[in-house]
């Protein structure tokens, strides 16, 4: 719809307006892929960072900030991981993930991560796991389908799971009923001959996803009382393995 048709009740001269408007925002919003060109150039030059040298010039904290996500995106170029026309299409946030120190260790094709991201609308920290995940990039969609049904986002988002949701999916699963993690989580225990025995995952997993469930405060005195009792062993056992943990660390560093 163009800018004539939006406005088509406003006053004489509105529409030229709202182009120009539109036009030059666009301009502004782009600026940061030409400075970012321009200051992945400067630094091949001068063999380190410009931050200090474009500050002291004058230019706005902001623009040198900025640009420094266009100059990583730029370098994908140099390196022949996207294209100009590629480069060209980046987003403000696309280019904020290809900074190195965001993907320090991907193990996929950017262009592949970058589509995924934005046919899946997958949020930055999910697009960094992705970018990580220990599977063939022809996997990856799955992978995402996946993680996105059964919400493994953030923090949540373990690639292994997801896949062996997939996979279990391909051997003729339906894809409309794909096993929950806990399911997953006792699968794995027994994939891994630990059927009958203590698998902490799961167990942690599970206990941890139940009491999220309950409303504790409805609960009566008794009962929370009885609760607490239950997991005080546990609680025992974690804090002698931090303490486990705090000595070695310890014993390390004196090393």
């Amino acid at each position: 719809m163009s800018a004539l048709e939006i406005v088509a009740d406003a006053p004489v001269g509105a529409a030229e307006l709202v182009s120009k408007f539109i036009q030059t925002s666009s301009e502004f919003e782009r600026s940061f892929l030409r400075l970012g060109k321009i200051r992945w150039e400067l630094e091949q030059i001068i063999g380190g960072s410009a931050f200090s040298m474009l500050m002291t010039a004058g230019a706005s904290k902001s623009a040198v900030s900025n640009a420094k996500y266009g100059a990583a995106a730029w370098a994908r170029v140099q390196a022949g991981e996207l294209t100009e026309t590629e480069f060209e299409r980046l987003t403000f946030d696309h280019c904020r993930l290809l900074d190195e120190s965001t993907l320090r260790i991907e193990r996929h094709p950017i262009r592949e991560i970058l589509r995924l991201k934005d046919e899946y609308e997958l949020p930055d920290d999910m697009v960094i796991a992705v970018a990580k995940a220990s599977c063939e990039t022809t996997e990856l969609e799955s992978l995402v389908v996946v993680a996105k049904r059964e919400k493994y986002t953030g923090a949540e988002f373990q690639g292994a799971l997801a896949m062996r949701a997939a996979a279990i999916a391909n051997n003729g699963g339906k894809k409309s009923d794909l096993p929950c993690r806990a399911v997953l989580e006792d699968a794995r225990g027994q994939s891994t001959g630990s059927a009958g025995k203590a698998n902490i995952g799961g167990m942690v997993f599970r206990l941890e996803n139940e009491l999220r469930k309950t409303n504790l405060a409805a609960l009566p005195m008794t009962v929370l009382a009885s609760l607490q009792e239950m997991l005080a062993p546990l609680k025992r056992q974690m804090i002698r393995l931090e303490k486990e943990l705090h000595d070695r660390r310890g014993r390390s560093g004196r090393a």
